[in-house]
């Protein structure tokens, strides 16, 4: 039984999976009121590049006491067009410069559109008591900060991130909160960045007891190999062929493959394409009715090497193949 899969390739520039802009610095600082905060940020401007030059608030003289919030927005992203969002890091270099290592985190909010969210991604951890130009890491390449996002809301002038600095625990020792720098890293998906593979036919037939593969691509993308895999519910399947890819290509190329001992009956088979960065594409079953020519021949179980352990067809190196009756046939 053939049956064809045609899958059509976007017509796309050559962008990749996983970009990635930044880290980037700010060029507008502001300090915006929290309501009961002690009070501004000094030299909000020194927050824009790690330069040893602070913006310092305080002291914070009582337990519980916290800051305004230092507004950094303006970071002059460029996502491209058809790009989903994937992730947004924030990058913040502080310590506290006074004598009881006593500043925490009060608030840490991203920017949306001038807006500072209401989602708090502050640590509890206690702010370094010097400053190592090291950076404490908000968020990840696939954390949105509790926001939903387009290229629009990164591009604006209007994005960015506010923190607000509070101490934790008492005594007479002092508490300045001081930042160094804060930058931003955005990370992002092309939508419409090419297939791997441009598949135009994956076939299969059964001659004489075996059944051929032949499939057709028009293009490839770091195509490191393809497998075929077989099973009979639909769900359970078994690697039974493994065939090299030919890396990147825009020729036409024609691949084949069989299968020497196929199952009894009706089986599905389903071609799966890897990439060298170990990335799948799994393509749409075709059947196979095998009621008639192997009607004598037992199930064929799995494959083993010298070990035992289950390989597939494609296996090079002494293997036993394992029938449902018990009988078994070795190969060299």
């Amino acid at each position: 039984m053939k049956q064809i899969l045609f899958i059509f390739l976007f017509l796309t520039n050559l962008l990749l999976f996983g970009q990635s802009q930044g880290p980037f610095n700010g060029a507008s600082f502001s300090n915006v009121v929290i309501a009961g905060s002690l009070g501004n940020w000094s030299n909000i401007n020194n927050v824009s590049t790690s330069d040893n030059n602070y913006s310092i608030v305080g002291p914070l003289i009582i337990n519980g006491q916290y800051t305004n919030y230092l507004k950094v927005t303006n970071f002059s992203f460029s996502i491209p067009a058809n790009c989903a969002i994937d992730g947004i890091v924030a990058e913040i270099e502080y310590f506290d410069g006074g004598t009881g290592d006593k500043s925490k985190d009060n608030k840490v909010c991203i920017v949306k559109n001038g807006i500072i969210s209401t989602t708090n991604n502050s640590n509890n951890s206690f702010w370094p008591s010097t400053d190592g130009n090291t950076y404490k890491t908000y968020g990840s390449n696939s954390y949105l900060w509790g926001e939903t996002w387009n290229r629009t809301d990164i591009n604006s002038n209007n994005f960015g991130i506010a923190i607000s600095a509070k101490r934790v625990g008492g005594g007479v020792t002092t508490c300045f909160p001081e930042i160094d720098n804060i930058r931003l890293t955005v990370y992002y998906t092309d939508t419409l960045a090419p297939l791997p593979i441009e598949l135009l036919s994956f076939d299969g037939e059964l001659k004489n007891d075996v059944v051929y593969f032949t499939w057709l691509t028009a293009s490839e993308i770091n195509n490191d190999y393809f497998t075929i895999e077989r099973t009979i519910d639909g769900f359970n399947f078994t690697k039974i062929i493994k065939i090299p890819g030919d890396g990147t290509s825009n020729v036409l190329l024609s691949y084949q493959a069989f299968d020497a001992r196929p199952l009894f009956g009706v089986s599905y088979y389903r071609l799966r394409q890897t990439d060298y960065d170990g990335k799948t594409v799994t393509h749409q079953l075709i059947t196979i009715k095998n009621k008639d020519n192997n009607s004598n021949l037992p199930n064929l179980v799995k494959i083993i090497n010298i070990l035992g352990q289950e390989v597939c067809e494609d296996y090079v190196g002494f293997k036993v193949y394992l029938f449902s009756d018990g009988s078994y046939y070795k190969k060299y």
